[in-house]
């Protein structure tokens, strides 16, 4: 099987795209709200209490929500993919249940592991600044309406930045996963292949352009990325320097002649159980050279 890659790319980065906005006018916010109570703290008193300030369990839920919105859509997404191949389509909506759970569960689980980090580096930054332009005499001379101003302005950026750097590396992760968790809801591991694709940025690293250009490697096994071995673009057991703001994808396929993984007639695709589903490699081929990944907007 031959897949579009500059068509699956070019999909699957739009689909991103969308997926982002929603989560990073969130978080961005949420960045905001606590920058500004340590900022309200500093002029009120001189000081903040850090403990009070972006608190564990509202940076987990964050990342549970994350992944939760980013891989249903991306599950969703994937899966209409089989509308085109299998006669009566897939419907997402029998597996939403299923979904749900799954990338809840894998959203707070990578959440854990996260937060000490994110709220760690957040409240690193408020005291820096704070504390140099409190160091600042000509700072110091102005009113609190003024300092406000400025302080409010110097953490606007930072909310913006990092939250992008946040909602960026995780949309990622969750984009692909739910890829994965799709594909492996119609069709077991063992009946499929996947490719690495490149994003198209002009940063994309040199490992990542590397692991894009080799040939499809079964649902099960890892890629190597510049000696490190990753599931997927993305995956948090990958090191931060091929996981952050990393925008490649994934593409799993069926193998020809592939079963389904599950009782298909319970689930509206209108075939049997451990019947093969008929998809023929050659009407794969032919589709996806024609539309790319076929895979629409929400």
């Amino acid at each position: 099987m031959k897949i579009d890659r500059n068509k699956w790319q070019s999909d699957f980065e739009k689909e991103l795209d969308k997926a982002e906005k929603r989560q990073l006018s969130k978080v961005k916010n949420y960045y905001k709200t606590e920058y500004e109570k340590g900022v309200n703290s500093f002029l009120a008193e001189g000081q903040t209490n850090n403990q009070l300030l972006f608190d564990s369990k509202d940076l987990q839920d964050i990342y549970r929500d994350l992944y939760l919105d980013i891989g249903l859509r991306f599950a969703k997404w994937y899966s209409k993919n089989y509308d085109t191949y299998i006669k009566k389509g897939v419907n997402p909506a029998e597996y939403v249940d299923q979904w749900t759970n799954k990338f809840a569960a894998f959203g707070s689980a990578v959440g854990a592991q996260r937060v000490t980090l994110v709220a760690g580096t957040a409240k690193e930054t408020l005291i820096k600044i704070t504390q140099q332009l409190f160091r600042d005499p000509e700072f110091m001379i102005l009113g609190n309406v003024e300092k406000a101003r400025i302080l409010k302005s110097q953490f606007n950026k930072y909310s913006q930045y990092q939250s992008e750097r946040l909602v960026r590396t995780e949309a990622t992760n969750a984009a692909n996963f739910g890829t994965m968790e799709s594909a492996k809801t119609i069709f077991p591991g063992t009946q499929m292949m996947k490719e690495w694709i490149s994003s198209f940025d002009d940063r994309t690293r040199d490992t990542h352009v590397d692991a894009g250009s080799g040939n499809p490697i079964p649902y099960d096994d890892s890629f190597n990325v510049g000696g490190a071995f990753m599931m997927y673009p993305g995956d948090p057991a990958g090191p931060s320097a091929e996981v952050i703001n990393c925008r490649c994808s994934v593409a799993p396929f069926p193998k020809t002649n592939a079963e389904a993984a599950t009782e298909i007639t319970d689930i509206n695709f209108g075939l049997g159980g451990a019947n093969t589903t008929g998809v023929n490699n050659l009407d794969i081929i032919n589709t996806i050279n024609a539309t790319g990944s076929n895979l629409e907007d929400d």
